[in-house]
């Protein structure tokens, strides 16, 4: 059990962020992440850098958890794909584990525990080695995130085709007034 990844649907997992806003502070900006819906947390990986030897220079990846499934399904349908400071964004939903006090049938005392508290539908579990295969990658990629915001409404299907390049994050204002309901 110890050894089990976990499909976390409140969390997302972005690679191809440009060293300029590669930070907490900007991350969580209205006009980068924070416009997808409340952020309860991100951490972003600067010590493993992608394409080093890139014209665009190196790009980062981060961690964004959100207060809802729906906030970060949102998040993960704006922003997989759209370019940003010449690099492609992706993203995905997040793999956590379960929790050692879980695992253990205690209770955790670590406020903001980023591990998993409760047993997981089997279909959103894997072992570290399936989860680095091609076929769970996929999976996690399309976890969902499309079919949880068609069931809140049908403009969350558009906003792929909807897109916008330029300075930010594509908008998604239209989820606000959505979650809002």
């Amino acid at each position: 059990m110890s050894d089990l990844r976990i499909i976390k649907s409140d969390l997302i997992y972005i690679i191809g962020l440009s060293e300029k806003i590669a930070n907490e502070e900007t991350l969580r900006h209205k006009d980068y992440m924070g416009q997808y819906g409340a952020i309860k947390k991100i951490i972003v990986n600067k010590d493993k850098p992608f394409n080093k030897h890139s014209r665009d220079g190196i790009s980062y990846s981060a961690y964004v958890t959100y207060a809802s499934e729906i906030e970060a399904a949102a998040a993960i349908v704006a922003i997989d794909g759209a370019e940003f400071d010449n690099r492609t964004l992706k993203a995905s939903f997040g793999l956590s584990k379960y929790c050692m006090s879980y695992i253990k049938n205690a209770q955790c005392g670590i406020k903001g525990c980023p591990y998993v508290h409760k047993t997981a539908k089997e279909p959103d579990t894997f072992t570290k080695e399936e989860a680095n295969s091609v076929k769970v990658l996929q999976k996690i990629h399309n976890h969902g995130a499309l079919d949880l915001l068609a069931k809140n409404t049908l403009q969350f299907v558009q906003l792929s085709r909807n897109r916008k390049d330029g300075a930010k994050f594509p908008s998604m204002t239209f989820i606000e007034q959505t979650l809002k309901k």
